[in-house]
């Protein structure tokens, strides 16, 4: 668990040596003469119960110390071999969670008022939803031959800002992928590959002024919704793309922005 007032925070799935994880923070800028001597504040906790382990870190900036070229980023080395419950908040500051080690996700919450969500996973078991949203920014969410367990719902969600997925999945995935991409003032861009026994069912959604791109192959239809030629198949992606204001890309195109 990560809380900060203004920090970009950056959650990595690697080995450490002797430790399951390892949290690191940085800070940059300038600071005023009369200004705080702890610009930055940064409380640690953990616990283990139940053989579960709880850490919790804490960023907080001291009002009027940065006054330009203010930076501070705090990077959290997790092992891919912990199943996993992420959560992060942000007043101002970007947020990625890359993993591209096989690791198991049970629950994954990501959300900044005003900056970038951006997760990346490859090879990874997700056992529990995701929820990446952000007030002012954009949000990406990228996906690599995942095992799913059970029926698991993904919420990618931006006030204002693109929404972007780009999902790769050509191997079963012992479960069924539910996800609902929205943005009020912004485009939805819709990249799938899928193969074998995986398919996969994409409906849009725009106001009088969106529209909504999708780049897929091996799929019928020209208007929303559009299905896979395998669709329904052993395991499913359903995808749900809501747009107010904006238009998506590439390739096929849905509403009166096209």
């Amino acid at each position: 668990n990560v809380q900060a007032d203004n920090a970009q925070v950056d959650i990595i799935t690697q080995n450490v040596p002797g430790q399951n994880i390892l949290i690191i923070t940085a800070a940059s800028g300038s600071r005023g003469i009369l200004d705080s001597n702890k610009p930055v504040t940064v409380t640690f906790t953990n616990e283990t119960q139940n053989n579960v382990l709880t850490v919790n870190t804490k960023i907080t900036e001291a009002n009027g110390f940065f006054t330009n070229n203010f930076q501070v980023t705090c990077t959290v080395y997790v092992n891919p071999a912990l199943n996993l419950n992420v959560n992060v908040t942000t007043q101002a500051g970007k947020i990625t969670l890359d993993s591209e080690k096989p690791a198991v996700f049970q629950s994954v919450n990501l959300q900044a008022n005003a900056g970038n969500v951006e997760v990346n996973l490859q090879n990874a078991t997700i056992s529990g939803n995701l929820s990446l949203k952000t007030s002012a920014g954009s949000v990406y969410y990228g996906l690599s031959q995942a095992s799913v367990l059970g029926n698991q719902t993904v919420d990618l969600q931006s006030n204002t800002g693109e929404v972007t997925m780009n999902i790769t999945q050509t191997k079963t995935m012992q479960g069924n992928l539910q996800v609902n991409a929205d943005t009020n003032v912004g485009s939805v861009n819709v990249g799938l590959v899928i193969d074998g026994a995986v398919g996969a069912k994409i409906v849009s959604q725009t106001g009088s002024l969106g529209s909504i791109h999708a780049d897929v192959q091996n799929f019928s239809g020209d208007q929303s919704p559009i299905i896979s030629d395998n669709y329904p198949a052993a395991s499913n992606i359903e995808i749900n793309s809501q747009t107010n204001l904006g238009n998506s890309a590439p390739d096929r195109c849905f509403g009166s922005g096209c």
